[in-house]
């Protein structure tokens, strides 16, 4: 009896994926030729075999490309929630064949993206309740239970903000769990970070692309890979913030009165009060790159930032990049690593 059964599960196990292979090369071409055909499809799918990949990933994608054509705000919301929803799910359902032969990471760099997008148009509108069911799906694809929502108009960065509005705002509101920080801010950051700011990567690819790298070389150097923390790329993304807005270069935090700066962190005070799951060992900070190669050569090349990106001991890292075209050098990219 013992032999039977092992003999029926390997000759069930090929051809059970050779008909994952046929469901994806379906979709596929059904991707290419006709998007509502191939969403219809999707759907049938995943009725019938909730546990396969392949199906919410082409339903994540086809939502996603219906959300670029649609016309209205509430139009490209509602097919982002969906497409958001359908990544999650695929991420949970997949074991990794699909996510390498798709290039998931810059896919799902795109989703975020536009999703953050779409959240500050509905911000912009008054429209916190859609914004903050599309936050919370988008936090379910970063692994978090939820990103709460920043429902202070006060404090949406539309270029008007002072330091002083930011201060009584954020004295009056105990309540408020987040600070959102979107591109073209010029909010100013004074003393250290709270922890519970959240600002926009200016090129979420080009982060994703620099963690590709280095574990790409730590592999050859028969290393572990790093894994993204979305804690530490917060605290990356503050950082490289705050030198573009404040116009210094350096890892301690600074803030600029009356023209000369006036240090009011190190390193790890900062880093700490965003990540403190584990022990945080190494930051690298670029600036002038705006492309992640140039960075990541920039990085390689010097011995202190190349030790860092290959210390054995490593296991997490968070990166962040920000641009401001007012700022001495545009792009400014910083690393964070933990045990």
């Amino acid at each position: 009896m013992r032999k039977k059964n092992l003999l029926f599960f390997v000759l069930f196990m090929p051809s059970f994926l050779m008909a994952n292979d046929i469901m994806f090369n379906r979709l596929n071409r059904l991707y290419n030729q006709n998007l509502s055909r191939c969403l219809e499809v999707s759907k049938r799918y995943i009725e019938l075999f909730p546990d396969q990949p392949a199906p919410y990933y082409f339903a994540a994608i086809s939502y996603r490309d219906k959300s670029e054509l649609s016309r209205t705000l509430r139009g490209r919301y509602l097919n982002l929630n969906r497409c958001v929803g359908y990544a999650v799910k695929f991420e949970e359902t997949d074991n990794e064949d699909i996510v390498s032969e798709v290039s998931w990471f810059d896919v799902k760099s795109d989703i975020e993206q536009r999703a953050i997008s779409v959240i500050h148009e509905l911000q912009s509108e008054n429209q916190f309740g859609m914004s903050k069911l599309l936050s919370i799906r988008l936090a379910g694809l970063n692994g978090e239970s939820e990103i709460p929502l920043l429902e202070d108009k006060s404090l949406m960065a539309k270029g008007n903000n002072t330091e002083s509005e930011l201060t009584n705002t954020l004295k009056s509101n105990h309540s408020m769990e987040a600070i959102y920080v979107y591109a073209g801010s010029t909010i100013k950051f004074y003393g250290l970070p709270t922890g519970r700011e959240v600002v926009a990567s200016s090129d979420l690819p080009g982060e994703r692309e620099i963690l590709r790298l280095v574990n790409e070389d730590r592999k050859k150097k028969g290393q572990e890979p790093l894994v993204w923390d979305e804690d530490l790329a917060r605290a990356a993304r503050y950082h490289s913030y705050d030198l573009a807005t404040q116009n210094y270069f350096n890892h301690s935090s600074y803030d600029r009165k009356n023209g000369k700066l006036v240090k009011v962190g190190s390193t790890f005070d900062r880093i700490k009060k965003f990540y403190s799951k584990s022990f945080v060992n190494s930051e690298n900070i670029a600036a002038g790159n705006k492309d992640a190669t140039s960075t990541y050569q920039q990085w390689y090349t010097s011995k202190g930032h190349y030790d860092n990106m290959f210390n054995s001991e490593s296991r997490k890292v968070g990166i962040g990049v920000y641009y401001d075209p007012n700022s001495p050098f545009g792009y400014y990219w910083t690393m964070c690593t933990a045990l």
